[in-house]
């Protein structure tokens, strides 16, 4: 019996043993008192069994991170612009600093400079006094691909833009609107018949064509204003139909992306022309299939900066100012070679000041730029303790412009005409004094400036009638900024400024007790005009007393010498010379002078119409 009770003890101290190490892996939920030597741990055991009761727990994933979503464009194309510098060429090294920031970002090929035109004249005399040499090795040290012209760069004759033009290595001048001209059997400027110029031979290139890194083919096309100046030695066609035959031969060469730039000018209200045939925004309406449009002429900030999109079409306009006052940055996304959104901006100058460092190559050329202006001031003529006041409406502090205000700039120069053509009036277009001149000495220099247009002296008799008609014609658009905005010397008048309607549309006036010479404006005297009288205005019988800027310079720098000129603040004074009133005073005189229903005009546009005396 001894035997099978050692057999049982044996069996008993072996469970009790499985019940310490844990039976088919589990562990026992009962410790063990005492463990033998060789027993293992329970959790050497539990690696050592196979996985047979249960699944041990997952092991926790690691937190994901999102990943960004891809964008819905496969590739960006930026395009830096500019318009109506006007020789303010601090802006330029700027404009490569931007440029290159961009090309680092997207490649260089997916960056383009453009300006929208005047740049060789029309603002300072570091432009216009040198013929405007001084501008395109700046220009082209800036990196700009293209510009369209603009109407003050054919001041200086059409003869020296295409030498300017010229001067250009890879930036290239385009226009589709500029075309030689074509004179008819009696060696007239042949015209078809909407009134515009037959074309000739074009001038410069209409369009030209880029490619992205990514393939896409861009096409850019010109365009300056229609009508005015160029047709002195050009032929301009209508800026709609060069636009739209741009944008199909663009789109039948391939190109999916289409750029305009145009000096052709923006008006709030869309609708009236600034000496052009249209308007940037009609003409992004009329013609579809151009993405965005880069537009000049009027100095225009437009949507605060960030543009307007034509609800019509769906094209980005946008305007860079004037003056040098900032960079436009147009942004096109776009998603299989197409444009898929874009964005405009303008970058101000405390933002390009702040964080971007000017080229250095195209600051060492504006700074010898000016060295050499400064060597070249000229005659000292007088200190003025004022600042005298030239400025448009978008520059001006308290929206006062010189092309619908009377200003102390605006008197001085009209004055110093009617002082040199010894006349008894003097008139000066608000819209041809081009610059202001600071506080201080004024040099031979600073009336370069003023004259930067140049100037048309003509002297002529008129009756009292015409003068009265000239003072309502300079009315005619107020208060919106006008070309035909004249500064006045040795008269003054006072005026309602809401016209009145007569019976056939035309506008009437209401001429509040004129005056000449002190003495009442009598309708049938006869007085002597000293005036600033170019195109229609000028008398078909005689040439010009003086013509050009420096002569216009050189007759005001007289006439401060002469002990004669009274400067004064620009504010508005008692004895001001036009003068706005909100009803007719007592026993004043008062003229009603009819304005005509203006006409639309071919390639210059609208014509100012005539006036009637009633």
């Amino acid at each position: 019996m001894k035997q099978p009770l050692r057999i049982f003890a044996l069996l008993l101290a072996l469970c009790l043993l499985l019940s310490v190490t844990g039976c088919g892996g589990a562990a026992s939920s009962v410790p063990s008192a005492v463990e033998p030597e060789s027993a293992q741990s329970a959790s050497e055991a539990a690696a050592a069994e196979p996985e047979t009761a249960s699944e041990p727990p997952e092991e926790p994933e690691e937190s994901e991170v999102p990943e960004e979503p891809e964008p819905d464009y496969d590739e960006v194309f930026v395009v830096v612009h500019t318009n109506d510098v006007h020789g303010f060429i601090d802006i330029e090294p700027y404009v490569k600093a931007v440029a290159d920031s961009f090309k680092a970002q997207y490649g260089d090929s997916n960056v383009v400079t453009v300006s929208a035109g005047d740049v060789f004249a029309g603002g300072n005399a570091v432009a216009h006094l040198y013929n405007g040499e001084t501008i395109p090795p700046i220009m082209e040290a800036a990196g700009y691909d293209m510009m369209a012209p603009g109407n003050n760069d054919f001041n200086l004759g059409g003869d020296q833009l295409l030498v300017l033009a010229g001067m250009f290595g890879n930036t290239r001048v385009i226009c589709a609107n500029l075309f030689q001209q074509v004179l008819d059997e009696n060696g007239e400027v042949a015209v078809d018949e909407d009134g515009y110029p037959v074309p000739g031979e074009t001038v410069f290139d209409r369009t030209m064509e880029l490619e992205t890194a990514g393939g896409v083919k861009v096409g850019l096309f010109g365009l300056s204003v229609s009508g005015g100046p160029l047709n002195d030695e050009f032929a301009s066609t209508g800026s709609i139909q060069a636009a739209q035959e741009s944008v199909d031969a663009l789109q039948a060469d391939g190109c999916t992306v289409i750029v305009g730039v145009g000096h052709t000018g923006w008006n709030d209200d869309l609708v009236t022309p600034s000496a052009n045939d249209t308007t940037s925004a009609e003409l992004v309406k009329e013609v579809p299939g151009i993405d965005v449009y880069v537009d000049g002429h009027t100095h225009s900030i437009i949507g605060n900066g960030s543009g307007w999109v034509c609800p019509e079409t769906g094209t980005l306009v946008n305007q860079a100012s004037c003056k040098g006052e900032c960079v436009g940055v147009m942004t096109l996304y776009l998603k299989d070679g197409k444009v898929l959104d874009q964005e405009a901006r303008l970058i101000m100058e405390d933002e390009l000041e702040s964080e971007y460092t000017p080229d250095p190559e195209v600051q060492k050329l504006v700074d010898e730029a000016w060295a050499r202006l400064d060597g070249d001031s000229g005659e000292l003529y007088a200190e003025s303790p004022y600042f005298l006041n030239a400025y448009r409406a978008v520059e001006s502090p308290d929206g006062r412009s010189i092309r619908t205000d009377e200003t102390n700039l605006g008197d001085l120069v009209a004055d110093a005409l009617r002082w040199y053509g010894k006349a008894d009036v003097g008139m000066m277009p608000g819209f041809r004094i081009r610059s202001s001149i600071p506080e201080g000495r004024i040099y031979a220099i600073n009336l370069c400036d003023v004259f930067a247009n140049g100037c048309d002296l003509y002297v002529f008799e008129v009756t009292g009638e015409e003068l009265l008609q000239r003072f309502a014609k300079s009315l005619n658009d107020l208060p919106a900024e006008s070309t035909q905005f004249n500064q006045i010397s040795g008269a003054s008048f006072g005026y309602l400024p809401e016209a009145e309607m007569g019976a056939e549309g035309e506008k009437v006036f209401t001429i509040v007790d004129p005056m000449v010479g002190g003495e009442p404006l009598d309708p049938n005297k006869t007085y002597t005009l000293a005036a600033d009288a170019g195109g229609p205005d000028a008398p078909e019988d005689q040439e010009p007393v003086f013509s050009g800027m420096e002569p216009g310079a050189q007759a005001v720098g007289e006439y401060l010498k002469s002990g004669e000129a009274v400067l004064y603040p620009d504010v508005p004074l008692p004895d001001n010379r036009i003068i706005p009133m909100t009803e007719v005073p007592e026993g004043a005189t008062v003229y009603k002078v009819e304005l005509e229903p203006m006409e639309e005009g071919g390639p210059g546009g609208p014509s100012p119409g005539g006036a009637n005396l009633r």
